[in-house]
Parts: structure tokens; C-alpha cells; sequence
């Protein structure tokens, strides 16, 4: 990495966070692969959003969200989440 740039741990500049998941739900609910392990302790203060592929978002998660989002992305365009 040193190549390329230097590690930060501020949040100087940044606009959102985007952060993988497994599922997510039109409401704005997040589920990640880590039982949550990704979205702890981040409290950026940024707006978060996440990737997903359409297979990826049903009508409601099966399960309570390690998270909540503000956008999804997807192939076909974007998602406004509306939160419950």
C-alpha cells in the first residue's frame, strides 16, 4: 500500500461510506456477511449505502438489520430507501 498512498484514519473529505452486504431490504435495512462485524463501531457520521444485485434485495430481511442504509445501488439504477 505505501506504493499506492498512506493508511488514514480520518474521515477528512469523505462523502458516504459504502459498505458490502449480503441482503438488503427496500426500508434500508443492511445485512452483511459478518454477523455485523463490518458495520461496528463505524460512526462516521457519513451517510451509508451498499451495492446489490436484485436477487440480494427482498421485500423484507429475514432477520433484524446490522445496519441501515440510505441508498442501494444496483445495475438497474438506484434504490431510495424509505425507513420504517
Amino acid at each position: 500500500m505505501p506504493t499506492y498512498g498512506e493508511p488514514k484514519l480520518t474521515t477528512e473529505g469523505a462523502q458516504a461510506a459504502v459498505l458490502a452486504c449480503v441482503a438488503a431490504d427496500p426500508q434500508g435495512g443492511r445485512l452483511g456477511k459478518g454477523f455485523g462485524w463490518g458495520a461496528r463501531g463505524l460512526g462516521l457520521g457519513l451517510p451509508e449505502y451498499t451495492l446489490a444485485h436484485p436477487l440480494m434485495l427482498p421485500a423484507q430481511l429475514p432477520c433484524p438489520p446490522d445496519s441501515r442504509v440510505a441508498l442501494i445501488g444496483t445495475p438497474g439504477g438506484v434504490v431510495e430507501c424509505t425507513p420504517v
